[in-house]
């Protein structure tokens, strides 16, 4: 009995590796079988039936936070990029603050004493804008125009240009005229004008030729003509000896001054008005004080946030350094970036502070920088022209000794330390009138801390109200509201006027 059990079991492995033999080979997906995802089955075109894969289970991996990796670009210049990520870019803005545009208001000649009172007038109101006075020397040179545009510059929203001693057109001209026209006349007003620099010229009758420029070119650092008033000058043919302008008089419409507008601002570029006198009614080439006021405050209203209003001398320096100068590294880290500027331009007058675009990795959710140990909070912008690559501005960095580090302030996947951080509010600074205030947030796991939501320091403007003005029907009234810290104050306006 015992012996035909162990035969019947001998009989059944038999049968048994008789049929595991007989099954078809699985399907591993290399043979022109279907792909495999995951556990979901697929049909495979090698083999017979349908087989069922185990699950493949994928690692995943952060990185610490920004591993960088330094490289030498053409130029020569240590950059450095992150680990599979966007280029970690700093660069200079084109104009102040990061502005898509600039405008600069220039006023000829001097001759009209009332523009500089008018113009200064209404560029107080806003607190943005500021002009130049090109100033022709045979016009001016009395103590009573001395006086007036003297006192005009001591209000901070004009500065002084020089428009020739004669007025004469410069083509043609020998040497011994040219040292005249332009080295004496410039002398001239840097002596009666000891607040002014003088740093810029506008050709008399809009004519120069290589002669003159190259004349030019050792008194002064830009010169304007006139002509189509926007100036591309990332373009090849942009020169600062011929800038040009677009005169607005009593005879211009303003249709076509607020479309040269919006054509700078779409295309970038520098666009320069000519006026001439301003004043109360005005024919010729001048013009009258209600078109000019309605002119800034159409400014002010639609493209404040779109140009930088700045005078015809302080662009140009801003110009010329952003073509001079350099974005610097200094150090990285895994989470900040160091640099500063780089610029081989004489300090004492090339000395705007400057902005800087920093292009950060795609995850990065909030930022944050110091200059000179000064915090600035940083708002993170969508690059459409470069795909949607987000970027940061840095303000008011100093042309020469600055400290500049930006700080990644957040990663929506990952965060350095314990590997995922759980972030709480920690403490809340608020900003008085000297310091900005800022949340600090803490990992409940790891304690790291990092900060973020700042609020700039500035006045607070809650004072007593000083009434100043009355509105009418041709003016704009307007009140003081005083900073409750100190004697500063923005003006509120009711604008009316028809």
């Amino acid at each position: 009995m015992k012996n035909k059990i162990i035969s019947i079991l001998l009989v059944l492995i038999m049968l048994f590796s008789l049929a595991s033999c007989a099954l078809p080979p699985a399907d591993n997906g290399t043979g022109g079988t279907g792909a495999t995802t995951g556990s979901t089955p697929t049909t495979g075109t090698g083999g017979t039936g349908t087989t069922q894969t185990p699950p493949v289970v994928t690692p995943t991996y952060f990185p610490d936070m920004i591993k960088y990796e330094a490289k030498t670009s053409p130029d020569g210049e240590r950059i450095y990029y992150t680990n599979n990520y966007n280029f970690f870019a700093p660069e200079l803005t084109k104009y102040y603050h990061g502005y898509k545009a600039a405008l600069s208001m220039t006023f000829d000649d001097g001759y009209e004493l009332t523009t500089g009172d008018i113009v200064t007038e209404e560029f107080e109101k806003y607190g943005i804008f500021r002009g130049t006075a090109m100033l022709w020397v045979s016009c001016i040179n009395n103590e009573n125009a001395i006086n007036k545009w003297n006192s005009v510059f001591a209000r901070g929203y004009m500065d002084a240009g020089c428009h020739s001693w004669s007025h004469t057109e410069p083509v043609g001209l020998p040497s011994n005229e040219y040292e005249h026209e332009i080295k004496d006349a410039i002398e001239w007003l840097r002596e009666k004008f000891p607040s002014q620099r003088v740093l810029t010229y506008a050709t008399p009758l809009a004519r120069i030729d290589d002669n003159y420029k190259e004349y030019l070119d050792d008194l002064v650092i830009t010169n304007r003509l006139e002509g189509n008033g926007t100036n591309d000058i990332a373009s090849d043919k942009f020169s600062n000896y011929h800038i040009t302008a677009v005169s607005y008089n009593v005879r211009t419409s303003n249709e076509t001054i607020k479309s040269k507008i919006n054509e700078a601002i779409t295309n970038g570029n520098w666009m320069v008005e000519l006026f001439h006198g301003v004043k109360p009614t005005a024919n010729g080439v001048d013009i009258d004080e209600a078109t000019f006021r309605n002119h800034v405050y159409y400014l002010y209203s639609n493209h404040r946030d779109d140009m930088w209003f700045g005078s015809f001398e302080d662009v140009s320096i801003y110009l010329m350094q952003y073509q001079n100068a350099k974005v610097k590294y200094t150090a990285c880290d895994r989470e900040s970036m160091s640099f500063t500027i780089d610029s081989p331009l004489d300090e004492t007058i090339y000395n705007i502070p400057m902005s800087i675009r920093v292009y950060l990795p795609n995850f990065v959710d909030s930022a944050y920088a110091t200059v000179n140990g000064q915090y600035q909070a940083l708002v993170i912008t969508k690059d459409f022209e470069r795909g949607g690559a987000p970027y940061v501005t840095v303000l008011d960095v100093p042309v020469k000794d600055a400290d500049v580090k930006v700080y990644i302030g957040g990663n929506k996947q990952f965060r350095n330390g314990c590997g995922t951080h759980t972030y709480v509010i920690n403490e809340v600074v608020e900003p008085t009138h000297d310091t900005c205030g800022y949340t600090e947030k803490i990992c409940t796991r790891c304690e790291h801390t990092y900060k973020t939501l700042y609020t700039s320091a500035g006045c607070n403007f809650a004072g007593e109200i000083e009434e100043v003005c009355e509105t009418t029907l041709d003016k704009m009234g307007y009140t003081k509201v005083y900073c409750t810290e100190c004697d500063k104050y923005k003006v509120v306006k009711t604008y009316t006027l028809e």
